[in-house]
């Protein structure tokens, strides 16, 4: 009870201040980036960036020179931050919600970033149009699951708003969209991870693609190892995961990085606090 008053009112004071910009700065190592702050939600990802996730800034920071794909791109704060990092790489952001996909846009073109291209299309298993149900329509919330409610919420009602969704595979999306020869594929879209992974068997085997980061929600072990199996048989032999990880009821929402190759040199670049290396036999 405490901790969700104390949670409520931290909210609530985000809210407030958040009043008071248009825009918010945000600096990691080098690099800087703008992004446009409506509510509560973009000014949170502003104020955590440097910390929330540090594995995948990491991870980011490790392979500049790379193209990236995003998926799940929300306002865009990662693709703006490689964009930046690696100013000679194409990024491709993906991004279905259409409140978060404005702001993405915007957040493109404030930071003169020609190099990012984004789609506002949601990837699966099936293709054509889908309902995306959200529990909350505003950008930055990342509260959106389409053909079913979104269950990271504890808000009575998960079904507040819909929106008619475009679906495609990624592997149509990578021979039609994504014109790449090596990049980096981050997967964020809270539940249908495993139908996108499916849907780019051609893409991810492929040599184009070096290491992919997918943020996992699972219950229990065999939601992993279910995702392990399938990059496994892609080509990855290397799993690490993140040290950012979230509990949520009876889920776990962690971040696993996949290499084909030894990917991360944790000597030069003292980041070995922030992975674990993951023992899955395939077999």
């Amino acid at each position: 009870m405490f901790n969700r008053i104390y949670n409520r009112l931290i909210w609530l004071a985000k809210s407030f201040f958040a009043l008071f910009f248009e825009l918010k700065e945000i600096k990691f190592d080098n690099v800087s980036f703008k992004i446009h702050i409506n509510n509560s939600h973009e000014f949170n990802r502003a104020l955590t960036f440097n910390s929330k996730e540090e594995d995948t800034l990491a991870w980011l920071k490790n392979n500049p020179g790379l193209d990236l794909v995003d998926i799940g791109a929300n306002v865009g704060i990662y693709s703006l931050y490689f964009a930046k990092l690696s100013e000679n790489s194409r990024i491709y952001s993906f991004e279905p919600d259409a409140s978060s996909f404005t702001s993405l846009v915007k957040n493109i073109s404030v930071n003169s970033t020609p190099n990012i291209k984004a789609f506002c299309i949601a990837m699966g298993s099936r293709k054509g149009f889908y309902e995306m149900n959200f529990h909350d329509f505003a950008a930055g919330a990342g509260a959106g699951s389409i053909d079913s409610e979104y269950i990271f919420t504890n808000a009575r009602d998960k079904k507040k708003y819909t929106q008619q969704t475009f679906c495609e595979t990624l592997d149509y999306c990578s021979e039609k969209l994504i014109l790449t020869e090596n990049c980096l594929v981050k997967i964020d879209v809270d539940g249908p991870e495993y139908e996108i992974i499916n849907s780019g068997k051609n893409f991810l085997s492929s040599n184009k693609v070096k290491s992919v980061m997918i943020e996992i929600n699972s219950k229990n072990e065999k939601d992993k190892h279910k995702i392990f199996s399938l990059m496994q048989s892609y080509g990855y032999k290397q799993i690490y995961q993140g040290n950012w990880i979230e509990k949520y009821k009876d889920y776990e929402i962690s971040n696993f990085f996949f290499f084909k190759s030894p990917g991360f040199d944790f000597r030069k670049n003292n980041i070995k606090y922030l992975f674990k290396e993951i023992s899955f036999d395939l077999n």
